[in-house]
């Protein structure tokens, strides 16, 4: 429940595209924020996918997957103007900071999100 909150934050912070400070606020004791050149990467391909898909106006909640009690995923949908997009948070549940972000993977296949029962676009 703590790290869906946390993740809705940081997307509800995307919606207002002020993407810098949504990163910044995210990964608040997150090793990706001691990475700066990571960090900056994570927030220039953001803003360059809202000039390709047009800003995101919503999201949705698309799974969770459970590793372990300290290890997790989520995965969610951006409503963008133009084009969904697939989000992916993983967290670990450090036995010092709580919980943290290690992974924030973000790309437009969102097709992905449907199961291929043996038949091949």
């Amino acid at each position: 429940k703590e790290v869906q909150t946390r993740t809705e934050n940081f997307l509800k912070s995307l919606l207002k595209t002020d993407i810098e400070s949504a990163f910044d606020d995210f990964l608040k004791n997150s090793p990706i924020k001691q990475k700066k050149d990571q960090l900056t990467n994570l927030v220039l391909q953001t803003k360059r996918a809202y000039e390709i898909y047009g800003e995101m106006k919503s999201y949705e909640a698309v799974s969770s997957e459970i590793v372990t009690e300290s290890f997790i995923r989520l995965r969610y949908i951006g409503l963008h103007t133009a084009y969904p997009m697939r989000w992916v948070f993983t967290y670990y549940k450090s036995p010092d900071k709580g919980w943290i972000v290690t992974n924030i993977k973000f790309d437009d296949l969102s097709e992905f999100y449907f199961t291929v029962m043996g038949i091949h676009d």
